[in-house]
């Protein structure tokens, strides 16, 4: 603290009881200060040291105008110093002190006996003002934000007579991170203390740069505030692209893992770090459910699926700042149904055959994808082992000679995913053939009506096991009673008979020839009764 004084000189001993004003000098006016105190050293003197006088003081300017006011009414001689002691007056410091011209004093009580002499001086305490100090460090972290960074600064200091009361904040951006715009007002802090951490906020654009800069503010006003402290610079992240490739697979979902294979996602600033991941379902032409979220990076999903509903996923990118890119859909995918179940057509439940490798006249069901199929069965062979569709007719035949009794059968198709539909099952009958006569021999055994009438029922018999009519002949044959000579048109309606079945059975699956009756030339039956024909129609009963 330094001080300046003002003097002058009263002269002989004046009374009070009139103003008395003594002109002051003080060298040179003072700049850039913070006045401290001012205070006048009266010299005056009485001749009544018994009294106590009050007397005012004032500070006055080159017009005659009061600056400052002060009375005491505490001023009491002694017989020591009655012939003049010196008396100090407070004038505050509300006023400036190069104004100080002249000071006056006036004497409220007993003012005759109370005199002002000699020399007058005032002290005017004062701190010279010096500016603030900038931080001596600052920096703005982290570096690339996704959030608004925090500004961090250290090492500020206040000056003389300028104590520290804030910060001001400026920022400049940049498009390229090199080139930098004019410095833009940011916001100002109020504290005293000589370090600080603040939020500040990021550029407007992403992928453009800050850096900020910042000065000490004091007490004595912007003309004393620091040198400015630049940070370095940030910025703002970038939002990663999109994949540019999404599939789910399989497209037809039966069971396991759908496996999810995305690429092509990238970040500006290399930071990508994962990818979110989320699905969708809905059943038939329903709406897509709301989307729900699996496991970020998954790359297999196990759905939890029913036939015909449908799944479908889409994925966007995810930096390490957790900034997102746009979705990408994948394809959807289908949770298989399986196919309906074949038909067995022919033979209708229970019927009898005579061939120890029966035959099943099989159309396949409506899958409902249009998926092919195949058929699943034990113990038959199927005319087509794959690649059926919805409709196809097939020939099932029995793959080994079956005992004599019920031939159970269980019949599935199965689409190009394996999934099986439900079972038609049923049963036959198979009876071994038992002939009159078991051997017709030609030119010996004579040919009766029991040889006919029971090829006429296994005939009819065969051809309810395919679903044909039952034939009416034409002419009732009678033991001792029928004529032989109708034995031909008899021949000829079994062979007819029999034909229809070959048609049927042979032309039921008109794209293979698997499982078909062997092609045979009946023989020409004459007038007369033949073995020949005869065992030949008895030997095609087996093979129907």
């Amino acid at each position: 603290m330094a001080t300046r004084y003002f003097t002058g000189d009263a002269g002989a001993a004046q009374g009070l009881n009139y103003t008395r004003t003594v002109s002051l000098s003080g060298g040179s006016a003072l700049s850039d200060i913070r006045t401290d105190s001012v205070v006048a050293y009266a010299f005056m003197s009485t001749n009544a040291y018994t009294n106590t006088y009050q007397v005012r003081a004032r500070l006055l300017n080159s017009s005659g105008g009061t600056l400052a006011e002060v009375t005491r009414t505490d001023i009491k001689f002694n017989s020591s110093n009655y012939t003049g002691a010196t008396w100090e007056f407070d004038f505050g410091t509300a006023f400036n002190q190069n104004d100080i011209a002249s000071i006056s004093f006036f004497g409220l009580n007993e003012a005759s006996k109370i005199f002002v002499k000699s020399t007058q001086s005032v002290a005017v305490n004062y701190t010279p003002i010096t500016l603030c100090t900038a931080p001596t460090a600052a920096s703005v972290a982290p570096s690339l934000c996704e959030n608004d960074p925090t500004l961090s600064a250290s090492g500020a200091a206040g000056g003389s007579a300028n104590a520290i009361t804030g910060y001001e904040i400026q920022y400049a951006e940049s498009a390229d991170g090199t080139s930098y715009g004019a410095w833009t007002a940011l916001k100002t802090i109020s504290t005293t203390g000589a370090s600080l951490s603040t939020t500040v906020t990021l550029p407007s654009v992403r992928a453009y740069s800050r850096k900020y800069r910042l000065r000490t503010l004091g007490a004595a006003g912007s003309g004393y505030y620091s040198d400015w402290k630049e940070t370095n610079a940030i910025k703002r992240n970038s939002l990663p692209t999109a994949p540019t490739s999404f599939t789910a697979a399989p497209e037809v979902y039966v069971s396991g893992e759908i496996t999810l294979t995305y690429s092509g996602a990238a970040d500006p600033d290399e930071n990508l770090s994962t990818h979110n991941v989320q699905y969708a379902t809905k059943s038939g032409i329903e709406a897509w459910s709301a989307w729900a979220n699996l496991t970020n990076g998954i790359t297999a999903h196990t759905p939890t699926l029913s036939p015909g509903q449908s799944i479908k996923y889409r994925v966007r990118a995810v930096d390490a700042l957790g900034a997102v890119s746009d979705w990408l859909e994948s394809n959807s995918c289908v949770k298989n149904t399986a196919p309906a179940a074949p038909t067995v057509n022919y033979p209708q439940v229970g019927q009898t055959i005579y061939n120890s490798r029966p035959r099943l006249l099989v159309t396949l069901g409506a899958d409902p994808e249009g998926h092919t199929q195949r058929p699943v069965t034990s113990g038959f062979t199927s005319s087509r082992a794959d690649g059926l569709t919805t409709g196809a007719k097939i020939v099932l035949r029995r793959t080994n000679a079956a005992g004599a009794g019920a031939v159970g059968y269980s019949i599935k198709s199965a689409d190009q995913y394996n999934e099986e539909s439900t079972a038609a099952t049923g049963s036959l009958t198979y009876t071994a053939p038992s002939f009159t006569d078991a051997n017709i021999a030609g030119g010996t055994t004579r040919i009766k009506a029991a040889h006919v009438n029971e090829l006429r029922t296994m005939v009819n018999t065969i051809r309810q096991y395919y679903g044909l009519s039952a034939v009416v002949w034409a002419e009732t044959i009678t033991a001792g009673v029928t004529k032989s000579r109708g034995w031909k048109a008899h021949v000829i309606e079994l062979q007819q008979a029999i034909s229809d079945v070959v048609t049927l059975v042979n032309g039921w699956d008109a794209v293979s020839t698997v499982n078909q009756i062997a092609a045979f030339t009946w023989i020409t039956p004459g007038v007369k009764p033949s073995a020949a024909v005869m065992n030949q129609i008895r030997q095609v009963i087996t093979w129907l």
